[in-house]
């Protein structure tokens, strides 16, 4: 069965209920419904959340928190984690080497390319964590709303994140029979199609099975072979989620989801090609086109299968008993299998110069068992998980013509590398928050999370190829430091296919697996007060300390000491804000100030071995500090018409000496650098305009996201690495359609960056040259949505 029949397949699937059900509107959830009664006609600031793992209000929560409806999501085209700057300020997303994504919020972000490094912004869906940011690709399938929440989480969230976390609500389960359909054609032949179907299986038990399927959208361009194109998805994605109501007291919500990803890899622009040694430099790097303002322009290597086969599968249980009409038991179990399997280009040219293929699996148990109670001025939760994962992470280097990589010549020259590392991770923790009203007006918070974590892992550099010329290079290093008199050992060769890292000078020998591992604990804390005014305005403050744990990454090493991991880092964040309804809540205003102290920042960073060149390894920064400001209006003065602006001020700095190699291989102290990924300036606006059509209803609309610009490594000015600044980037956005008058059909046209703006993304290097990950291009098609209701 080829790809356009599985889509089809997958579509008839979804349609099949759609002929014999009644046309209506979608019901509010039972959730919404029962925050909602008995207030007043719904405002702009009225938006139901569970951030604080309760209903509230989103004007009723002092934090920043976005929160955006899956419809919304739909019509902007957010269908990945990813996207979610076009919504979110401040919030940056960036591949990596081997393109496991990296994202950044108010400039808190790890940069590591490894699949076992946990997110400074953790992500969850319906409170399940994605451990690892590999698994988010299908966390925006059928959704009733994602809420981004700012700031560290290590209170209420597992993943004890820096930055903040992304919770993503699916939709549930219907007490009526309802289904949807979404289609859509885009440039490059892309198609995507979703669907859901919902209702009632029994009296006591509902479901619902939601599909999604991307196939073609090929949008690079070889530029030494026209014919040529990269990019095509072919992605295969569902969700079935049970409800069933045991008894009064007693409820279960059970998910199971799973997706297959066989998409094209996306090559880079090569920006510069400098062999260290031309005359031994792979045929066809000197003199390859280099990057060209057309986002389309890239190349890779004729004949390399620039392919993903990337598998995911979790399936969790939720259930709850109510104890008493106030006091209710909560335990959460899940387990998470992801499965990773790559092929990238890594030179951004049609010459073979580096190839590589990240490949292995995580595997991931938690639990969760809690208590939650609530009275008329009091609301409080405490309780423990226990998160386990073991992760084999590999990445396999082809280098068969890399000028810098034959440190002893007449040696066999490198032609392939195996990095790898297997390791268990174990998590336990007990935390506790509690709110209490002290009267009318004010309420006091106050949480904390002790979390024990501990890393072992054997991590190991191999040769995985038939000649062993790597091998024979290690080999004779080993010898030359013997003949130096610098290895105090006999030389004892290295055997095929044995781990190749050596012990540090005196022994200078190749010991077999290295052993890492890490055992940290902490007690992460929040503590606030709100004020709420006569009018409705919140006004808030808070305290906060959070972690992130320390990592332990694959790294391709010559000596032992590069596999050092690097520990746990610390923020302590100040944050004051308002949230403020306006004119009779047909506008909404809400700003924040921040500050946080940042220590022992994990960053991946350089170092120069004296044999291999420059090699990525894991590090702290001691001290660094950000603060900003943001602000955000949304408003409806008209019926129909709706329009948000929000926008994020971040001054990032390092503010200890802090000496390393930067991305350009640049050595020296990188004291008052701006942090990477952290724009100063990102802002975003949207506008919506609806009117009656007839009994139909027509609307158009537009948004424009922001960035000003960043840089992708350490950069001062007596550094500048000027190859690896980020320009600022402005995007367009349009919209508009007709549906009708209940919103069980719309037809919607589309296009996304408009302009064709040229965006940079990130930068990169081997040893021969430099690239540049870029945006997509501007895209433009057409959606039809469909939603039925019995």
């Amino acid at each position: 069965m080829n790809n356009k029949q599985r889509l089809a397949m997958a579509c008839s699937m979804i349609s099949i209920g759609l002929p014999h059900i009644a046309l209506a509107q979608t019901a509010p959830t039972t959730e919404q419904q029962s925050v909602d009664q008995g207030s007043d006609a719904a405002g702009v600031g009225d938006i139901v959340v569970t951030a604080q793992k309760r209903s509230q209000k989103l004007n009723d929560i002092g934090m920043t928190v976005v929160a955006v409806s899956g419809e919304d999501l739909v019509s902007k085209g957010i269908t990945d984690t990813s996207d979610l700057g076009k919504i979110v300020t401040g919030f940056r997303a960036a591949p990596s080497n081997n393109q496991t994504p990296v994202y950044t919020l108010r400039g808190v972000g790890l940069y590591d390319s490894g699949l076992s490094a946990s997110p400074t912004v953790s992500v969850y869906v319906d409170e399940v964590a994605l451990a690892f940011p590999i698994m988010t690709r299908a966390a925006t399938l059928d959704l009733e709303r994602v809420e981004v929440l700012k700031g560290p989480q290590g209170t209420l969230f597992g993943q004890n994140s820096t930055g903040g976390a992304i919770n993503y609500i699916a939709a549930k389960p219907t007490s009526e029979l309802e289904a949807g359909l979404n289609l859509s054609y885009a440039r490059f032949g892309k198609v995507e199609a979703s669907g859901f179907v919902s209702g009632p299986v029994t009296d006591t038990l509902k479901a619902r099975l939601a599909v999604r399927a991307i196939e073609g959208g090929a949008w690079q361009r070889s530029q030494t072979r026209p014919d040529d194109r990269l990019g095509a998805s072919d992605e295969i994605q569902a969700r079935l989620l049970l409800d069933w109501e045991a008894s009064d007291r007693l409820k279960f919500a059970m998910s199971v989801t799973g997706s297959r990803d066989n998409s094209d890899t996306i090559a880079q622009q090569l920006l510069s090609a400098a062999p260290a040694v031309p005359a031994l430099a792979a045929p066809g790097l000197i003199g390859s086109p280099l990057a060209t303002g057309n986002p389309r322009d890239a190349d890779w290597t004729p004949g390399f299968s620039n392919r993903s086969k990337d598998r995911f599968f979790q399936a969790a249980v939720r259930g709850e008993y109510e104890l008493s009409d106030s006091v209710s038991l909560i335990s959460i179990t899940s387990y998470t299998h992801q499965k990773v399997d790559k092929n990238l280009e890594q030179d951004g040219s049609a010459a073979f110069v580096v190839q590589i293929q990240p490949y292995g699996k995580i595997e991931a148990i938690g639990q969760e068992l809690r208590l939650a109670g609530s009275s008329t001025n009091l609301n409080w939760i405490a309780g423990a998980n226990f998160d386990h994962a073991k992760v084999s992470d590999n990445f396999r280097y082809l280098i068969p013509f890399v000028s810098t990589n034959q440190p002893i010549p007449g040696a066999p020259r490198f032609e392939q590398t195996l990095a790898s590392t297997d390791q268990r991770i174990k998590s336990y923790a007990a935390f506790g928050n509690v709110e209490l009203k002290l009267g009318d007006a004010f309420t006091v918070h106050a949480g904390a999370r002790w979390t024990k974590t501990k890393r072992n892992g054997d991590s190991c550099t191999a040769d995985p190829s038939a000649s062993q010329a790597t091998t024979g290079q290690f080999n004779a290093i080993m010898q030359l430091f013997a003949d130096l008199g610098v290895k105090t050992t006999p030389v004892v060769p290295i055997q095929p296919f044995q781990c190749l890292q050596l012990s540090p000078p005196p022994l200078v020998q190749a010991n077999g697996p290295i052993a890492v591992g890490l055992n940290e604990d902490n007690l992460s804390w929040r503590a606030g007060i709100d004020y709420k005014t006569l009018g409705g305005t919140l006004l808030y403050g808070s305290i906060s300390r959070g972690y992130k744990a320390g990592v332990i990454s694959p790294v391709g090493a010559v000596f032992e000491t590069s596999y050092t991991p690097v520990k746990q880092e610390r923020v302590d964040a100040y944050e004051v804000g308002f949230k403020a309804p306006l004119f009779d809540r047909l506008a909404q205003f809400n700003a924040a100030a921040f500050y946080y102290d940042y220590a022992d920042k994990q960053l991946r960073t350089r170092i120069v071995d004296p044999f291999i060149g420059y090699l990525e390894v894991l590090d702290n920064v001691p001290k660094s500090r950000i603060y900003g400001a943001e602000a955000e209006l949304i408003a409806r003065p008209v019926p129909g018409f709706d329009l948000s602006l929000s926008g994020t001020y971040l001054n990032t700095k390092v503010t200890s000496s802090y000496i390393t190699t930067n991305g350009q291989g640049q050595n020296g102290d990188f004291k008052g650098s701006r942090l990477p990924y952290s724009p100063k300036l990102s802002a975003v606006a949207d506008v919506q305009y609806a009117w009656p059509v007839g009994d139909l209803r027509g609307f158009v609309g537009g948004s424009v996201t922001y960035n000003s610009s960043a840089q992708a490594t350490f950069i001062t000015g007596a550094l500048p690495a000027n190859a690896y600044k980020l320009p600022g980037y402005a995007l367009l956005d349009l919209r508009a359609g007709i549906g009708s008058d209940n919103d069980s059909w719309r037809v919607q046209i589309f296009g996304r960056n408009i302009t064709n703006k040229l965006y940079v993304t990130n930068v990169g290097e081997d040893p021969d040259t430099r690239y540049r990950y870029v945006g997509m291009p501007a895209t433009y098609g057409m959606t039809l949505t469909l939603r039925t209701r019995s």
